[in-house]
Order: structure tokens, then C-alpha cells, then sequence
């Protein structure tokens, strides 16, 4: 949680220590990472940003990040089943991003304070949300931070080997019995 919203967030990181410890002092400007490089290439996502609002909004401010998500991605789980949200017109509207980008673009809203954890870790609006459905401001993230990495395994070639040599060792071992 905490700890994968710090290595996606994109403000300094000297700043966001000191927050996470209720102190304050201003950005570093030029000894983390993010205040070093700040001009990655950037990816406007004000659209998905307003998604999630909406989405929010729709359901009251009464559900967390992996709800959204659902909603916005058309899953059937039974919880929204039984909510009636596959009615809504927000379903399925995100099936542009995975629910891993989701993930971190809902992060990115909690990092520029678009969104905030009520309890039980709902998410809320604030009055920043307002402005942004509105057309106030865009919203973009460093493009990197959208790619996701695949976990598909590459197929071992070793393994066919490993398997001519089992086979020889059987072979051998049926022969000393």
C-alpha cells in the first residue's frame, strides 16, 4: 500500500517522508529522483481522472479503490450485482486501462489530494474533484509509471535439456538394478 504509493508518487519524496511523520517543509528541488528528472514524458489522464470521480460520486463516497475499479472495468462480482451497479453508466466505461493502471492512476489522485481515504479506506471527494470535472485543470502522470510490467513467464529451454538428462539417468539407474 503505502509503500508502492511512494515509489509511484511523483512529487518530491524528501517532502512526502516528512508528511508521512506530520512535519512539513518544502520540496528539495534537486536531491530526489523526482525533483532531479521531474520532465518525463507525461500522460494526460484528466479523462480516466474524471471517471473515477464519477464513479465515486455514483456510488456515494461509500466504497474503496478496488470497488471503483470493478465498476469502471464491468466486472460481474456479486457485490455489484447485488448493489444494482451494473446499471450505472459509468459501468464499464474503464476497460481502457487494467485494473493495475487503474490502481495507480486512483494513487495519483490520492498523491495530488483529488481523492482522499475516508474511513474504512473509501474513497472521497474533495473539492479539488470538483474543480477537475469541471475543466479547471488537467491531470497527467509520467507515462512510465502506466506501463505495466507482464508477469508471463518466458518458456525455460533448459528444460527440455534437464529432460534428456533424467531420462539418461533412468536409463542408468534401471540398468545397475
Amino acid at each position: 500500500g503505502k509503500i508502492k504509493q511512494y515509489s509511484y508518487q511523483e512529487s518530491c519524496r524528501h517532502q512526502a517522508l516528512s508528511l508521512y511523520f506530520d512535519d512539513e517543509m518544502s520540496p528539495c528541488e534537486k536531491l530526489c529522483d523526482n525533483c532531479s528528472s521531474p520532465d518525463e514524458q507525461r500522460k494526460n489522464i484528466t479523462e480516466p481522472v474524471k471517471m473515477i470521480i464519477s464513479t465515486i460520486k455514483r456510488v456515494n463516497e461509500n466504497f474503496g479503490k478496488i470497488y471503483i475499479i470493478d465498476i469502471l472495468t464491468g466486472s460481474n462480482s456479486q457485490k455489484i450485482l447485488q448493489n444494482n451497479h451494473q446499471k450505472l453508466s459509468v459501468y464499464g466505461i474503464g476497460k481502457i486501462f487494467s485494473k493495475a493502471q487503474w490502481k495507480i492512476i486512483i494513487d495519483r489522485c490520492l498523491e495530488l489530494n483529488i481523492l482522499e481515504l475516508g474511513d474504512f479506506k473509501t474513497l472521497k471527494l474533495t473539492n479539488f474533484s470538483w474543480e477537475i470535472l469541471q475543466g479547471a485543470e488537467d491531470i497527467d502522470i509520467r507515462e512510465s509509471h502506466l506501463k505495466i510490467k507482464s508477469n508471463v513467464k518466458k518458456p525455460n529451454t533448459k528444460k527440455s535439456s534437464y529432460g534428456e538428462v533424467f531420462e539418461s539417468l533412468r536409463a542408468l539407474r534401471l540398468e545397475i538394478a
